[in-house]
């Protein structure tokens, strides 16, 4: 079993790249060492060298291998998301987007304790919608996310992007004192955003999501 997963390679702006990472086994990502951030863009098909990066940790729905179960630390998984600003232009053309790479190689600057009080701040909520005449606009979901934010949390970041001219996916990072007491609130957005149609974790979105 691989160290982490590394999932949805996305390009930001020419020279900058985001993807996010999950834990394969037990170690946890830190700061991260230019050789890890280097070593993780070839793994996913990037030949660029990092000039600087910051990492975000979190709590998703979307990579929970138990989306269901009572826990909420079970429903909604630790990663992080490593934005990278890169010496040359970046392109992602024919790689793959959903499927996880694994990347067996510990982060040096990661000191051995659990942090995970650390991502209790920040929730990552992923959807993917397919895209039909009859599909409310695209401002209509953060428009949603809007009107149904659990009372204290704010919307840190909304972003979207079209995948396999089929579907699009809606990136939404909401910060605040989230876990565990709004864990309740979370769970019912990400329902109502699943009710209406989109795909809230990987594990469906892999079984209906054909990667062309």
């Amino acid at each position: 079993m691989a160290i982490f997963n590394l999932w949805l390679p996305n390009v930001l702006h020419e020279r900058e790249v985001c993807f996010d990472v999950t834990q394969g086994n037990i170690p946890e990502l830190d700061r991260g060492t230019r050789e890890w951030v280097t070593e993780a863009l070839r793994y996913l098909g990037i030949s660029c060298e990092p000039l600087d990066w910051t990492i975000k940790p979190w709590r998703s729905h979307y990579f929970s291998d138990y989306p269901d179960y009572e826990s909420w630390e079970d429903r909604w998984r630790i990663g992080w998301t490593v934005g990278v600003n890169t010496n040359r232009e970046v392109s992602l053309q024919g790689l793959p987007l959903l499927t996880p790479v694994a990347f067996d190689q510990l982060d040096p600057s990661w000191d051995g304790n659990f942090k995970s009080e650390n991502h209790n701040g920040r929730a990552l909520i992923l959807a993917y919608r397919r895209n039909q005449e009859n599909s409310p606009p695209e401002a209509a979901f953060a428009e949603l996310v809007e009107q149904r934010l659990p009372r204290g949390l704010v919307v840190e970041s909304f972003g979207q992007r079209k995948m396999y001219d089929a579907w699009t996916e809606f990136r939404t990072t909401l910060t605040g004192e989230i876990f565990p007491n709004r864990a309740q609130g979370v769970d019912s957005l990400v329902s109502l955003i699943k009710a209406q149609g989109s795909i809230v974790d990987w594990q469906d979105g892999f079984s209906k999501i054909e990667e062309r």
